[in-house]
């Protein structure tokens, strides 16, 4: 059976799509939980496959930030993980940067890996993204980004380096 149940409509419908299918207990975690398998941003979202589903309600769509920390991060490190992806959207720098892979510059996850274990790499990034520039990731420059408050960079640059 589908699972929308809707009409053939592209402009003025009447009715709304409604959503019929559910997680089985028996699927919710078995390819990893599926937050982590979607962008943080933009109109789709993961539905965690990790939390219980309540009984009788549908589970609401959830970021991976917000998964993971409700699983198992300490008080806080959702505030600071909510923190940091606003910023990077509030920004605009998710215009050019994925969250794993490259689109334009690299992706978060892809930065993190190059600089985990370079103690220097929080004041350089932030420099970089303070001043722009070209090269570590290939030809294409990054802009300046100094109309960006220097705590908010901070934060952004915290959040990258340390994977949400």
């Amino acid at each position: 059976a589908p699972d929308v149940r809707n009409l053939a409509c592209m402009k003025n419908c009447p009715v709304q799509a409604t959503l019929s299918s559910f997680l089985p207990d028996s699927a919710r975690g078995a390819s990893g939980n599926l937050a982590d398998q979607n962008r943080q941003f933009g109109p789709v979202r993961g539905v965690s496959t990790v939390l219980p589903a309540a009984p009788g309600k549908a589970v609401a769509p959830v970021t991976a930030a917000a998964a993971d920390a409700t699983v198992s991060a300490p008080a806080g490190a959702a505030a600071i993980a909510g923190k940091g992806i606003a910023l990077l959207n509030q920004n605009g720098c998710v215009a050019c940067h994925g969250m794993t892979n490259k689109v334009v510059g690299p992706g978060f996850k892809e930065v993190m890996d190059k600089y985990k274990t370079d103690a220097g790499a929080q004041t350089r990034l932030e420099a970089k993204v303070k001043n722009g520039g070209s090269g570590v990731w290939g030809p294409i420059p990054m802009p300046s980004q100094a109309t960006i408050k220097d705590e908010d960079i901070k934060s952004m640059v915290r959040w990258i380096l340390t994977g949400g």
